[in-house]
């Protein structure tokens, strides 16, 4: 195929990269160069991101980044703005080919709280002088079209809704979005993915866990875009390339986070238990509660307690020996207590579980199963 221009060689290359071998990608390589030399080409931009591609197109590149945005002041994730952007680019031996990072001027209050200057280190000078976040990350996105990269790789799940809350305020300002918006749809909480990948019973903060591999910040804290985004790359790299049970320092903080779960759940449990106490139930219930302790969660607990309790106070506004009706619903978990000559089976709603008791002998078990 013969090259007459730089468009057709681009669209060439686009098209066809991943069909050719390496051999002959690096083969064409002295036409495109003589097509640049022509004067005959695109942007050095255009240029630089097709040349990368040209002679990367069976490599895969990742895109580990972190934001940072206003806070204070009643600022949340629904009202917040970006403040920075920080991204490191590398292959997927972990090879770094770029780094990035620059700073943003909020569109809504670009004035910096002081909670946003401690925990940032970003002077307002700094601020001022930043350009537009949608010039930011249409910087990002251009580094990401270069690499070929679809993803932006994040620790957590704050970034990609601050992100989007970031568009919300240029659009109430009129202002331009479409590169934020673009940024948000590849935004990526890698996150949960990561942790199972270390065998991690929860999530632990990008500062404590990189620094079990030997991460420190080479200028400036964490809640540095650019930072952050060094420490996560640091991070992802330990749990895919590296020996984790022969770092002591990590196996030391997994035990440490497996031990502090693990008291938070005997903890936990306690308390379900001693709320147990509080509420009257038949021998059954109490037996069935206490393996619910052992064995359910949180919800599952408060839940029998709740019915139980509810049925109580139903019940007490009726005289001792009345006989009842408890009428359950665990779709929205109500109950309605009632005399029993009053209950209408076949006027029941769908799904209704009916427990007939006297006063002051329920038993609540036969509400957990079906019946009619």
């Amino acid at each position: 195929m013969k090259i007459m221009c730089y468009n057709e060689f681009r669209v060439f290359i686009i098209n066809y990269r991943k069909a050719l071998a390496d051999t002959q990608i690096r083969d064409l390589l002295p036409a495109y160069r003589a097509i640049i030399a022509s004067g005959e080409s695109g942007t050095a931009t255009e240029q630089s991101i097709l040349e990368v591609r040209f002679l990367n197109a069976e490599k895969t590149y990742y895109c580990f980044a972190d934001f940072e945005f206003t806070c204070g002041a009643n600022i949340g994730i629904n009202t917040c703005e970006l403040l920075s952007a920080g991204a490191v680019i590398c292959s997927s031996d972990y090879t770094i080919s770029e780094r990035f990072y620059c700073t943003a001027r909020p569109v809504c209050r670009p004035r910096l709280t002081k909670q946003c200057r401690k925990l940032t280190k970003l002077t307002q000078e700094e601020i001022n002088f930043s350009p537009d976040s949608n010039d930011v990350l249409a910087d990002l996105l251009e580094l990401l079209e270069k690499y070929s990269i679809d993803q932006i790789w994040v620790w957590g799940n704050f970034d990609k809704p601050a992100i989007g809350s970031d568009v919300r305020n240029h659009k109430r300002k009129k202002r331009p979005a479409g590169n934020i918006a673009a940024a948000w749809r590849k935004v990526t909480d890698i996150q949960d993915i990561v942790v199972r990948q270390m065998l991690l019973p929860q999530a632990v903060s990008i500062e404590e866990l990189s620094a079990v591999f030997g991460y420190t910040p080479e200028k400036g804290t964490f809640h540095n875009a650019l930072n952050d985004a060094m420490a996560f790359y640091f991070i992802h790299r330990a749990a895919y390339t590296s020996d984790l049970a022969a770092n002591e320092k990590f196996t030391a903080l997994r035990r440490e986070r497996i031990d502090k779960l693990q008291h938070m759940r005997d903890e936990a449990k306690m308390n379900r238990i001693e709320a147990g106490k509080a509420v009257p139930m038949t021998p059954a219930e109490r037996d069935f509660y206490a393996q619910l302790c052992e064995n359910g969660s949180r919800g599952e607990c408060r839940s029998f307690l709740k019915l139980k309790q509810n049925i109580i106070k139903g019940e007490s506004n009726f005289p001792e020996g009345s006989r009842l009706a408890a009428i359950y619903y665990e779709t929205n978990h109500q109950v309605r207590v009632i005399p029993e000559e009053q209950l209408q089976v076949s006027q029941l709603k769908p799904h209704a579980r009916v427990l007939r008791f006297i006063r002051g002998g329920s038993d609540i078990l036969s509400l957990l199963t079906d019946n009619k």
